[in-house]
């Protein structure tokens, strides 16, 4: 495990050559401070596996020491559902350096993905994120009902997934929240059966070798084909 004597240490050393980018929460990070209730660091990253081999860290245990502390690297990915992937491609392409120690999201993209952070990612919309939502927005001069500020964050994150073409997705590892009780259905991406891939693999990834073999047994494949079948075309 590497240990990192700042934030700001973590980061200027990163090679040129790994694209990645700081998702949020980042303003305190000169100051070698995290956010009150964010005590990690959020990335979005085109090779996540050379960041990985720079932090010394691996995908199950995303830890660094920084500052006598641990913190932990929540790495994402293009492709990995967290975000639609043309809008990562677009975050990591219109990235800018802040004071040339790391980078940062550009301006409206900071807001609307932190908007989709706060009401896709989360069990609920905090008010916490709604008021630092509403600052932002009107610093970028993006309108928002005071009347009824909650359900004109949503219809603005609606209206802005639509007019760019993107997809409200299902990120790839299960344990991952994905809320989607009160967005527009019609911007849901439908992959049933990468979904149910991804479902049954961190069901069974646990379990020994010969129980994974005794339920395979068990099942009498055509007719669970079938039904997998049906259901996708649905």
């Amino acid at each position: 495990m590497k240990e990192f004597q700042t934030i700001s240490d973590f980061f200027k050393n990163i090679p040129d050559n790994i694209i990645y980018v700081v998702l949020r929460n980042f303003e305190g990070y000169e100051d070698n401070v995290f956010l009150d209730g964010h005590p990690d660091i959020d990335l979005l990253c085109k090779n996540p596996e050379k960041l990985l081999e720079y932090s010394g860290t691996t995908s199950r245990n995303n830890i660094v020491i920084i500052s006598n502390e641990y913190v932990t690297l929540d790495i994402y990915t293009v492709g990995d559902g967290y975000y639609d992937s043309n809008w990562t491609d677009s975050m990591l392409e219109k990235r800018k350096s802040h004071n040339d120690l790391f980078y940062v999201l550009e301006e409206k993209d900071y807001f609307y993905s932190l908007l989709y952070h706060a009401i896709i990612h989360k069990h609920e919309f905090y008010v916490e994120y709604q008021i630092r939502l509403i600052n932002m927005a009107y610093t970028l001069g993006i309108e928002i009902s005071k009347d009824d500020s909650e359900n004109s964050l949503y219809n603005t994150l609606n209206e802005y997934m639509r007019l760019n073409g993107y997809f409200y997705t299902y990120y790839k590892n299960p344990y991952k929240i994905a809320n989607f009780t009160k967005i527009d259905s019609s911007l849901i991406q439908k992959r049933k059966l990468r979904i149910l891939l991804v479902y049954l693999y961190f069901f069974i990834k646990p379990l020994p070798r010969k129980y994974i073999v005794r339920i395979l047994k068990k099942i009498r494949l055509y007719y669970f084909l079938r039904k997998i079948y049906r259901w996708l075309k649905k």
